[in-house]
C-alpha cells in the first residue's frame, strides 16, 4: 500500500488544480464582462450640457466689432476676392485633401448623405433628461483638418480683416512664436466667423460638425468607441494648456479630421436651444432662427473625457473669448 499512495496522489492534484484554474478562468472572464458594461454604461451615460463658462474657463467678454479691423484696406479687397470662388472639384471621394490657398490649412471633403446627430438634453421635470439620435440629410462640404492656429490667424490680422485676439497679458501664447502651431484661443464667435469668411468660408453648423466626426455609421468618439485615450486626444489636463494641432493622429475621425475630441472647444454656426436637436429639419439643420448663446463642440484640454463624446455640446455667449475656445472652417461644396 505505501508504494501505491504517491502514484494515486499525483492524479489527484491534478484535478484539483484544474478545477482552480477553470474557477479562476470564469471569475476573470465575469470581472471582464462586467467592466466593460460599466465602460460602456459611463460612454452612453446622460451628458448634461455644460451653459455659460465653467469655474475652470479663463474667460472675458469682449464687445463685438462689426466688421474687419480695417474694412477699407486693400489687402483685405484683394483676397476675399480671391478667396470667395474657392474652387474644388466635383463629387470627390470621401476624405479627398486640398489646400486652402490663403491660409495653407488642409481641407477634408465630407460627402453627402445621412448621418445620426445627437444631443443629451434636460427637459422636465426637473432632473430628468430625453436622448435623441435623428438622422438627417446633409449635402457635401469641405472643412478643416485641424483647428485654426496661432500663425493662420495672424495673417488674418495683417491682412486687416481679423481683430487680434485679446491682448498679451490675457493671451500671451498668441504673441510667442513657440505656440504658432498651436490652436488660437480667446476669439470670441463673430472673429471666428471673420477669419472663416476671410479665408473663403463659414463656422460649420452642428450637423457638419458631427457628420464630420462620426463618419457613416454612429460612434461614441471620433475615433470610435475606445475610452482609453491618452493618445487619442489633448483632455482631462495632461498637458494643462493646448498642444500643437494634429498631435494626436490616433484620434482622427473615419473621415480624416483631426482634433475633434480635444485640445480646445470649436464654435460652430448655430444658436443655441436646449430642444432643437431633438427634432431638427430632415435636410442640412443649420440651427434654431434666434438665441441667446451659440454652441461650442468637441472638448479642451481642461474638459473631461466624458465631453469628447460626439454629442456633447457647450454653450456660451457669442462675444465670450476664453483660453479654451478655438475653432475650423467649413466651405459649401
Amino acid at each position: 500500500m505505501p508504494d501505491d499512495f504517491p502514484a494515486r496522489k499525483a492524479p489527484d492534484r491534478l484535478w484539483i488544480a484544474l478545477v482552480v484554474a477553470l474557477i479562476l478562468v470564469f471569475l476573470s472572464v465575469n470581472f471582464f464582462m462586467q467592466f466593460s458594461s460599466a465602460l460602456a454604461s459611463q460612454d452612453s451615460e446622460q451628458l448634461e450640457m455644460q451653459i455659460e463658462a465653467d469655474p475652470a474657463d479663463q474667460e472675458v467678454i469682449v464687445p463685438d466689432l462689426p466688421g474687419p479691423a480695417n474694412p477699407d484696406s486693400p489687402a483685405v479687397s484683394k483676397v476675399v476676392t480671391f478667396t470667395l470662388p474657392l474652387i474644388l472639384p466635383d463629387n470627390p471621394p470621401p476624405g479627398t485633401t486640398r489646400i486652402s490657398p490663403i491660409d495653407k490649412m488642409k481641407l477634408i471633403y465630407i460627402p453627402a448623405g445621412h448621418v445620426k446627430l445627437g444631443a443629451y438634453v434636460k427637459i422636465q421635470p426637473p432632473g430628468k433628461h430625453a436622448y435623441s439620435r435623428p438622422t438627417v440629410q446633409m449635402h457635401a462640404f469641405w472643412i478643416s483638418q485641424t483647428q485654426v492656429t496661432n500663425a493662420m490667424y495672424a495673417r488674418c490680422v495683417a491682412a486687416g480683416a481679423c481683430h487680434k485676439a485679446i491682448r498679451k497679458a490675457i493671451n500671451p501664447h498668441y504673441y510667442n512664436s513657440k505656440y504658432a502651431n498651436h490652436p488660437v484661443v480667446y476669439v470670441t464667435w463673430s472673429d471666428a466667423g471673420r477669419y472663416c469668411k476671410f479665408t473663403g468660408g463659414r463656422l460649420p453648423t452642428e450637423a457638419e460638425w458631427e457628420k464630420a466626426a462620426r463618419g457613416k455609421g454612429y460612434q461614441v468618439y471620433p475615433w470610435g468607441d475606445r475610452t482609453r485615450i491618452s493618445r487619442l486626444a489633448n483632455v482631462a489636463n495632461h498637458y494643462t494648456t493646448t498642444v500643437p494641432v494634429g498631435s494626436y493622429p490616433y484620434g482622427a475621425s473615419p473621415f480624416g479630421v483631426l482634433d475633434m475630441g480635444g485640445n480646445v472647444r470649436e464654435w460652430v454656426q448655430d444658436w443655441f436651444a436646449p430642444s432643437y436637436t431633438l427634432q431638427p429639419p430632415y435636410d442640412n439643420p443649420s440651427g434654431p432662427a434666434s438665441g441667446k448663446l451659440r454652441v461650442l463642440k468637441g472638448a479642451s484640454w481642461h474638459d473631461s473625457v466624458k465631453s469628447s463624446i460626439i454629442e456633447a455640446r457647450f454653450a456660451h455667449l457669442p462675444g465670450s473669448a476664453g483660453n479654451n475656445r478655438g475653432f475650423r472652417c467649413a466651405y459649401s461644396h
